[in-house]
């Protein structure tokens, strides 16, 4: 499985590149419409996370590898997530990605299904399979983001308690955001380093 390649590009058309690694080897990648025009110009460094496919344009007959690319590793994995989906396979899929893939898994999980069905290959049917069986999954995935950005982006990554308090306030109900603010400002109140998460949600739940 090659799942990431790093090199310089040798050339790079529309809905494709070809970048050499510094091994020498030379690899042609497809690219999403999202990526057209990112990627840089032919002599630059590059980088793609990628999904090797065995394509069968024979019924099986012969296999021929081909190399998906994607911006970054969450990208690909929203892609691979789209793949699951009955009628949607991999080139189907990259030819859908006309926006990036965190827009689009946003869509899913909000059931947008009207955003959905502007992307190319993408009909009635297609947007409704995909809210109905990735929605959740996409839900998901946006709400423990939401909350690790509001625990390590809000407060100082040597400040333990002061995480395990804005925890905490989410495991009661509060909005991961307003548990940040209210636990940053609960920090400014009790600065000393010993002061325990207990004391902080106290104070937080008090502002």
């Amino acid at each position: 499985m090659i799942a990431h390649i790093a090199g310089t590009i040798i050339d790079a058309p529309k809905g494709r590149a070809a970048i050499k690694t510094v091994g020498g080897v030379s690899y042609d990648i497809l690219l999403p419409p999202y990526m057209d025009g990112t990627l840089g110009k032919p002599g630059s460094a590059a980088e793609v996370f990628t999904v090797h496919v065995l394509e069968s344009p024979n019924q099986g007959a012969t296999f021929i590898p081909r190399l998906f690319g994607f911006a970054t590793a969450a990208d690909r994995e929203v892609y691979e997530a789209m793949t699951q989906i009955r009628g949607l396979g991999h080139r189907k899929a990259l030819r859908a990605l006309a926006e990036p893939p965190h827009e689009i898994a946003a869509m899913i999980a909000r059931g947008d299904e009207v955003g959905l069905k502007r992307l190319p290959e993408i009909g009635a049917k297609l947007a409704k399979t995909l809210v109905e069986e990735l929605g959740q999954h996409f839900r998901d995935k946006l709400a423990i983001e939401e909350i690790e950005s509001a625990v390590h982006v809000e407060t100082k990554p040597s400040d333990p308690q002061a995480e395990d308090a804005i925890r905490a306030l989410i495991a009661l109900g509060e909005q991961p955001t307003e548990a940040s603010r209210k636990v940053t400002l609960a920090r400014q109140k009790r600065s000393e380093k010993d002061v325990e998460a207990s004391e902080l949600v106290s104070l937080a739940l008090s502002l």
